[in-house]
């Protein structure tokens, strides 16, 4: 382990050296996870995944960043984007467990599910 914790600041060193002595090795990516959640959770910082029909420029990423997070009351949100064109048009944005679908796919559908009712 020293070789790896060479560069590392004093707060990894110890950190490592904490797990290690208590025995829970085998639960740091774990440990690193929660307290990850716990520090998003503090600074309001929400993780979103994007889909939509054709590449987003970087000015749309940030319209939707901004948009999003004023919905969610988030003060940052980090969106990572997908293209799946058969959303058609629109955007998808999918976060923890909410999903917004403003997609064309899903409109359309809403539609026909109205005309065959």
């Amino acid at each position: 382990m020293q070789p790896l914790l060479k560069d590392a600041s004093p707060y990894i060193k110890n950190f490592v050296q904490m797990v290690y002595d208590y025995g829970r090795m085998e639960n740091v990516v774990d440990i690193v996870d929660q307290f990850q959640a716990m520090y998003d959770e503090a600074n309001h910082t929400v993780y979103a995944k994007v889909t939509t029909a054709v590449p987003l420029t970087d000015d749309q990423k940030t319209q939707i960043e901004n948009s999003y997070a004023q919905r969610v009351g988030a003060d940052k949100v980090i969106l990572t984007s997908q293209v799946d064109p058969s959303v058609i048009g629109g955007v998808i944005v999918k976060a923890a467990d909410t999903v917004l679908d403003g997609s064309l796919r899903t409109k359309i559908n809403r539609l026909r599910q109205q005309l065959l009712a």
